[in-house]
């Protein structure tokens, strides 16, 4: 009786409904909370604002780039809702929640119906996924973007190849790609899959028919090549910017070193979306097996029942991979998120075939229901935190709101060189002009106050000087800054808000003080 509640409980309408809603919520309330962009939003912001439409196709500012798609989606909302956060981050949170219909349609096509359910709720509170669902970056359209591309693959697959269904599929993944980079390698992965199978088929005819959307696909990414990466210096920031961290793998790998590059590449990839934080502690290290034994056997399952799903799955991972190999692309953190719905995919439907193999018959979806509960427990728990304590990062906008109320015309603005570009983005809001601050010099290495003394001696002169600090890299960089502020002056004032903190010091005139 009971099982068999739980197979229509897992299964149910009613259940994927509640599991999107739950979804839609979190990320909603982060949404409306507002919080203020930080660094990297406001880096890539400023260039939405500050340019037209034209310009957003010609290489970007403050060492950005995106797919001009994006961009030129983000101008639209911005001109429509408001130059502002909302505006902003209506397009991402847009994206991840169309991305929620496009997982349900792809599931249903690639792995197993029960596994759809599962899908959908490891989707709906993954940390790294909500928390990008409300971020003014391109990495929430990433994800749609993939979704769209592998929909794409598998409607071709199926679908009898008239000139307009060839027309249709050209012209859908040439314009695909050029709102997404990373959608170059999934369309690359997934179009080669569909052409070798139709081939080991035996399908030559329809394979050469194949042949056209993929010809247009390739010219259409030559195209992108041409008109925006060639043109992008930013690309090559990128790739410096990654490099150092373990980003690119090593092709070929010829030690140990290289080898355990991948084992610790694929801990990494895996640390948000399943919240393995959660699993380090001894107590719950069953989590950790529950995953990669998820991971496992959703593949090789897929493998033996549904090998053209295995591949589809599992070709935009290899695809990035090699390009990472090759240098063009990091394998990375937030620059692979578009991968993570494959994984997920992977994951749900092994998690399926565990409790089948564990219990067979009587109490599987009992068993079901206890390993998805234990996964997605911590998930869901974090998710739910942020209904009531909303995530905050480096709050600049209410620290310039109380700058705007006690900042005198005689007084100076020093900037932390990593708070510059928020304080840019805002600085029309708050009232504050150019000739108003003063920006810090850019070193990355910066870690006492010795490194910082030119800078601050030299903005000592204006006698009153606010100094503003936010996404500090080291952490004891504030307090180095003001144990050597106060070795000059006398702190007159300070007001410190999540991730941000401003100081007011008077110093001496003239400065230096005269022997």
């Amino acid at each position: 009786m009971i099982e068999n509640r739980l197979k229509r409980w897992i299964d149910a309408k009613p259940t994927i409904w509640a599991v999107v809603g739950l979804g839609t919520l979190f990320r909603g309330v982060q949404y409306f909370n507002n919080r203020s962009l930080w660094v990297d939003e406001a880096k890539l912001s400023i260039n939405i604002v500050e340019k037209g439409f034209i310009e957003l196709l010609q290489p970007l500012d403050y060492g950005q780039s995106a797919a001009p798609g994006f961009l030129l989606l983000q101008k639209l909302s911005t001109s429509i809702v408001g130059n502002d956060e909302f505006g902003l981050r209506l397009i991402p949170l847009l994206s991840q929640l169309l991305s929620f219909y496009l997982l349900y349609s792809v599931g249903q096509q690639l792995i197993s119906k029960r596994a759809v359910s599962l899908t959908l709720a490891f989707f709906a509170a993954s940390y790294s996924i909500l928390y990008f669902a409300t971020e003014a970056k391109q990495y929430s359209t990433d994800i749609l973007v993939a979704l769209f591309v592998i929909k794409l693959i598998c409607w071709l697959r199926g679908a009898i190849l008239r000139p307009r269904t060839l027309a249709l599929a050209s012209v859908a993944g040439s314009l695909l790609i050029w709102f997404s980079f990373p959608a170059t390698f999934v369309l690359a992965g997934v179009g080669t899959v569909l052409l070798i199978m139709t081939w080991l088929q035996r399908q030559p005819q329809r394979a050469a028919l194949m042949l056209i959307p993929s010809v247009c696909w390739a010219l259409s990414f030559l195209g992108l090549v041409y008109v925006v990466l060639n043109n992008t210096s930013n690309m090559g920031d990128l790739q410096a910017s990654w490099g150092g961290r373990g980003s690119f793998m090593p092709f070929p790998p010829t030690s140990l070193t290289d080898l355990g590059w991948f084992v610790d590449t694929f801990f990494q990839s895996l640390k948000d979306p399943f919240y393995l934080p959660y699993f380090i502690s001894p107590a719950a290290r069953l989590g950790s097996f529950f995953l990669i034994a998820g991971l496992f056997l959703g593949g090789v399952s897929l493998l033996i029942r549904r090998p053209a799903s295995f591949f589809l799955l599992i070709s935009p991972i290899v695809v990035t991979l090699l390009a990472s190999g090759l240098e063009k692309y990091p394998f990375k953190g937030r620059l692979i998120l578009f991968l993570t719905p494959f994984f997920i995919f992977l994951f749900a439907e092994g998690i399926i075939v565990l409790s089948q193999l564990l219990l067979k018959g009587r109490f599987q979806n009992s068993l079901l229901v206890i390993f998805s509960g234990f996964i997605l427990f911590q998930p869901y728990l974090t998710a739910a935190k942020g209904l009531v304590r909303p995530v905050y990062r480096h709050e600049m906008r209410p620290l310039m709101a109380y700058l705007q109320t006690h900042y005198q015309p005689d007084e100076h603005l020093y900037l932390y060189e990593r708070s510059a570009e928020q304080f840019v983005f805002y600085s029309n809001q708050f009232g504050f002009s150019e000739g108003d601050y003063t920006m810090g010099r850019e070193d990355r290495e910066i870690s006492t106050e010795i490194n910082y003394q030119p800078d601050l001696d030299a903005v000592a002169q204006f006698g009153k000087v606010w100094f503003v600090f936010s996404n500090m890299h080291i952490p004891s960089e504030v307090k180095a800054v003001e144990a050597y502020l106060d070795t000059i002056g006398q702190q007159l004032d300070s007001h410190q808000e999540p991730g941000a903190i401003a100081m007011l010091y008077q110093f001496p005139e003239p400065y230096p003080p005269e022997d």
